[in-house]
């Protein structure tokens, strides 16, 4: 399935100038509230990521935990003369509110609507932007439709994330088996025996047993050039831990072509090396195994990061065949 980005955009009550609904009151380290009114509140759905924004700064990123849904009823504000409910507050001009086909006015008209509220939780997934370093204005060219002030949910590309590469990588490490469990209990326990150091400098055998593991240097630098520098599982792009995993295990140098290939972060690279994640060669979904599901699972049915190119179907094939035999043990 392709990752999705959002901007959300967030607005309290006392800064709006649009007054067509109230305030959702949204909780910004925790949920998200909109409505069936809101244009794409159809589209957005659990595991899409987006940045969340004010009138003025980007306030954070977050990955949508799940989404609540009630039945609810809504007070519209609009325009008596022509209907229009794009409607601002003015501060120092008399009639107080003017709509957006220029008519004017003291007090809007009301109507109740039922609709449809939604409540988008993202607890424990939700990062501060503190840096300010990127601006509302940088976003513009990312969102795939063009950029309408008067929306609050709008779809970016998710390229965007490459402006905040330090945020990306956190936010998929928090949904990750890289995310580390929580500190139980302040009591030090050390395993039986005493430890002695190594007196020989193993350093550089173990720099070699890692670029051993990430492949033949070239086989790798064509993966990269075919699928991107990102692993085709998690989207994860800190090169120094993305390995090229053969797809046929490697028998000699013909196996080495880039179609026999995927470029895997080392811990998925492992996975896949142990058939406990496959990879279906019909429609390219991803799969793990019960074993790995605990740590894993939020790849389950997601689909392997490819654009135009796609590797060998036979060879996917094979170890599609060898990933459904583990699951019988």
């Amino acid at each position: 399935m392709e990752e999705k980005l959002w901007v959300l955009k967030t607005v309290h009550n006392d800064d709006r100038a649009l007054q067509t609904v109230d305030d959702y009151n949204d909780k910004i380290d925790e949920y998200y509230n909109y409505d069936s009114k809101v244009a794409n509140s159809k589209n957005i759905k659990p595991n899409d990521y987006a940045i969340l924004i004010n009138k003025t700064k980007i306030l954070g990123f977050l990955k949508i935990n799940s989404i609540n849904e009630v039945e609810a009823q809504k007070v519209i504000r609009y325009c008596a003369e022509c209907g229009s409910s794009t409607i601002d507050k003015r501060t120092k001009l008399k009639p107080t509110y003017r709509c957006n086909k220029g008519h004017t006015f003291n007090i809007p008209e009301e109507k109740t609507i039922n609709v449809k509220k939604f409540n988008a939780q993202y607890k424990n997934n939700f990062i501060p932007y503190k840096l300010n370093k990127v601006g509302l204005s940088d976003l513009r060219p990312f969102y795939k439709k063009n950029y309408n002030q008067n929306m609050s949910m709008q779809a970016l590309d998710i390229d965007a994330l490459r402006l905040f590469s330090e945020i990306k990588d956190k936010l998929l490490l928090k949904n990750t088996a890289y995310a580390l469990p929580p500190y139980e209990g302040s009591k030090w326990n050390e395993p039986e025996g005493e430890y002695h150091k190594t007196e020989e400098d193993e350093r550089e055998s173990v720099l070699r047993q890692i670029k051993a593991r990430r492949g033949q240097q070239k086989f790798r630098d064509d993966l990269r050039k075919c699928y991107g520098d990102r692993c085709m599982v998690t989207g994860c792009e800190i090169l120094d831990i993305l390995e090229a995993a053969h797809i046929i295990p490697y028998r000699g140098k013909n196996d080495n072509h880039p179609s026999n290939g995927l470029l895997l972060r080392a811990d998925v690279h492992t996975l896949f090396d142990l058939d406990l994640l496959g990879i279906n060669p019909e429609d390219l979904t991803i799969h793990v195994n019960r074993i790995a599901e605990s740590q894993y699972g939020i790849f389950n049915n997601e689909k392997l990061l490819v654009k135009t190119r796609k590797p060998n179907k036979k060879a996917l094939i094979q170890r599609w065949i060898n990933f459904n035999k583990k699951i019988k043990y």
